[in-house]
């Protein structure tokens, strides 16, 4: 099966921005949830939504733009 330039072009743009991506993988809510960590407080306050996350002994405090609902920061409390 043959690609034309346009194709090819859309292939390539597409493969270069998921890398970025993928080098980073800064912690998020969702990847803490993934692994198994509870939410045990959820509350907003201005422009953001803080999540205290829990796992066995290890506790974790996120940020959450409420704008985009992109994570912030995310810090290990314990």
């Amino acid at each position: 099966m043959k690609f034309g330039r346009l194709k090819t072009a859309i292939l390539i743009a597409t493969c270069l921005a998921a890398a970025p991506a993928l080098a980073q993988e800064k912690p998020t809510v969702t990847r803490y949830l993934e692994q198994g960590y509870d939410i045990v407080r959820a509350e907003t306050g201005g422009q953001f939504m803080q999540f205290i996350l829990r796992k066995g002994s290890q506790v974790v405090w996120c940020s959450v733009l409420i704008m985009d609902g992109k994570t912030t920061s995310c810090r290990t409390v314990q």
